[in-house]
């Protein structure tokens, strides 16, 4: 009965479709994503559930269940991408190329460092297309490219900034001096367009725990400076 379970349920559904076992692994996120929590992680973890299930439906071309779970995800939800995305191609399967545009171009206003968003900018020239507007489609080809030019380059800097060492010095210089057994501290970390490339880097196990060995060892560097510093000023007392 805990709202932990929930998290033991979409873990065990998120396997079983991984091990090809859909009716079970659907069953298990379905209870996911009918409970009735409301604080931010059981939302999310719901909202989360609900687009696995709309592409495992598309997958299995039950669209309309698809796009029943797809309109479960709220727009300001941080998976609300992804289930655009999804209702994009589940109205594009049922023929209604009108309703995909409307999901598509929605996604095309937001951050395009998001895989979905960019998706997104390719589907709705593609729309456009069926639906006869080849002025409109070709405009929005190169609205595309424009788009996808600007964040190679983005991920082409976040690579430089890593290989000479700047984003390590940055995040050490903004963490807190603090000693923790985890690092939660996001909003210390490096802001900017090439951030969100290495989001999935930053919370891993793997990262947290380097960078916090890391960070001890500069803090274990600068006590034995102060004491030498101190054991200096003691020596030269008489002098």
């Amino acid at each position: 009965e805990s709202e932990w379970a929930a998290f033991g349920y979409y873990n065990l559904g998120v396997t079983l479709l991984r091990n090809e076992n859909r009716s079970e692994g659907e069953e298990w996120l379905k209870k996911v994503a009918a409970s009735n929590y409301f604080d931010p992680e059981s939302r999310a973890l719901r909202d989360r559930a609900n687009y696995i299930l709309g592409f495992s439906a598309l997958k299995a071309q039950a669209t309309l269940q698809a796009k029943k779970h797809f309109q479960q995800v709220p727009l300001d939800s941080p998976f609300s991408n992804r289930a655009l995305w999804g209702l994009g191609l589940t109205f594009q399967a049922l023929r209604e190329p009108k309703q995909a545009l409307a999901a598509w171009l929605e996604l095309a206003q937001r951050n395009p460092a998001d895989r979905s968003v960019l998706d997104g900018l390719l589907a709705i020239p593609y729309a456009y297309a069926d639906l006869g507007g080849y002025e409109q489609s070709v405009k929005h080809y190169q609205i595309a490219l424009e788009t996808i030019q600007a964040q190679i380059k983005h991920v082409e800097t976040a690579i430089e900034q890593v290989r000479v060492g700047g984003m390590l010095n940055v995040i050490v210089d903004n963490i807190s001096q603090a000693r923790s057994e985890a690092f939660n501290e996001y909003q210390n970390f490096p802001i900017g367009p090439e951030s969100i490339y290495l989001a999935g880097l930053y919370e891993t196990h793997a990262f947290q725990t380097a960078l916090r060995n890391y960070r001890d060892l500069r803090l274990m560097e600068l006590q034995l400076q102060r004491w030498a510093g101190a054991i200096y000023s003691m020596e030269n007392t008489s002098d």
